[in-house]
């Protein structure tokens, strides 16, 4: 190691401000792109929202530790499955339906075995 190289992560630090306040002035350095295209590639769009329904947006997100964005992002995406039939429209009745229908077959599978 040289004697210049920091040994400490305060002498890192101060090693990184003392950089930044040297170069603050300098412009930007070029931006990198990926060059893979994205997985799931998608598109920014506008959309108007009554000022007393972001708020509900706001506090919703808040408790579900989401951003305003995601949650309607999440919410969209999930009216979008439902209305193409991929999600049924109220999904924690339709997986009750289907615990109660599976938990029948089996209780049937177990009487039939016991009356044999």
């Amino acid at each position: 190691m040289s004697s210049d190289t920091p040994h400490t992560i305060a002498d890192v630090l101060a090693a990184e401000a003392e950089m930044a306040e040297r170069t603050k002035d300098d412009p930007p350095g070029p931006r990198v792109r990926s060059q893979r295209p994205p997985k799931d590639p998608s598109e920014v769009y506008s959309l108007r929202i009554p000022i007393d329904r972001l708020d509900e947006v706001r506090r919703l997100a808040g408790q579900g530790h989401a951003t305003p964005a995601a949650l309607l992002r999440r919410w969209i995406l999930e009216r979008l499955d439902v209305e193409a039939g991929r999600r049924p429209v109220d999904g924690s009745d339709e997986a009750r339906r289907q615990v109660a229908d599976a938990l029948r077959k089996a209780l049937a599978v177990v009487e039939n075995r016991e009356i044999a």
